[in-house]
């Protein structure tokens, strides 16, 4: 049961320290135009929407 509670402790603070690191980061979670895309021509990009130009390089 111990073992329980310790490894619960361990994820709720690995959750909250990254979500600290997020918001003092004040940055915007952002996606990717590679991945699946790029392994197959017919995928589309779905956060560019097949434009390069938007995508952060």
């Amino acid at each position: 049961m111990a073992t329980f509670f310790f490894a619960s402790i361990v994820v709720i603070l690995s959750i909250l320290g990254l979500s600290l690191g997020l918001i003092l980061n004040n940055k915007p979670l952002e996606g990717s135009c590679g991945g699946m895309s790029n392994l197959d021509s017919d995928l589309e990009c779905t956060i560019c929407g097949g434009n390069p130009k938007k995508c952060p390089k």
